[in-house]
């Protein structure tokens, strides 16, 4: 072998072990930055499923406080919906009374709602007119029949010059509809 092969021997042998060093170095740094990437990784990976396990908490709690909001404003409306049936059946029953039962309830309605001795009209449904009785009619004095007939289902409206009183059923249960309410409720509640 010559000097220049000797020189260049060496020379690979020397770059080859520096090589070897460097790489080995940079394998322990890599190793170093992965070993620290796991720890950072399974840190964030605990802070990320803690946030999720948060975060999916906070929307189960939500969703059963509109569930529960949901539920009460279904129930709130179902109350609700019973009770204007119970005035509806209370308005039918009432309509639907005999004449003479029906009649008799019209002049207690007349007696508490017309002025006393104050000449006025009352008008009637159409329906109410045709099965009035002739002594009940002989006894309005001193209202007279308005010649108009409303759309009511029942009960009647009294004028006194341009004064008008409601008296149908509708309007009296509507009138006493907040005392009566707590009643019904306290009935079928």
């Amino acid at each position: 072998m010559t000097g220049l092969d000797k020189i260049i021997e060496r020379i690979n042998e020397e770059s080859k072990a520096e090589n070897e060093a460097v790489l080995k170095k940079a394998r322990e740094e890599a190793d170093r930055i992965l070993a620290e990437a796991e720890k950072t990784a399974a840190s964030d990976e605990k802070k990320i499923i803690a946030d999720a396990e948060k975060e999916a908490a906070s929307i189960v709690s939500r969703a059963d406080s509109q569930a529960a909001l949901y539920q009460k404003q279904q129930i709130l409306s179902e109350k609700g919906n019973l009770i204007n049936q119970v005035f509806s059946d209370a308005v039918a029953s009432l309509t639907s009374l005999s004449d003479d039962e029906y009649f008799k309830l019209i002049q207690k309605m007349l007696d508490k709602y017309s002025r006393k001795g104050e000449k006025g009209e009352i008008a009637f449904s159409a329906k109410d007119n045709s099965r009035m009785p002739t002594a009940f009619k002989a006894n309005l004095a001193p209202l007279t029949l308005a010649n108009e007939k409303p759309e009511i289902s029942g009960g009647f409206i009294l004028k006194y010059g341009d004064i008008e009183e409601n008296c149908t059923f509708e309007a009296l249960l509507r009138d006493k509809r907040e005392e009566l309410q707590e009643e019904i409720q306290k009935a079928i509640f």
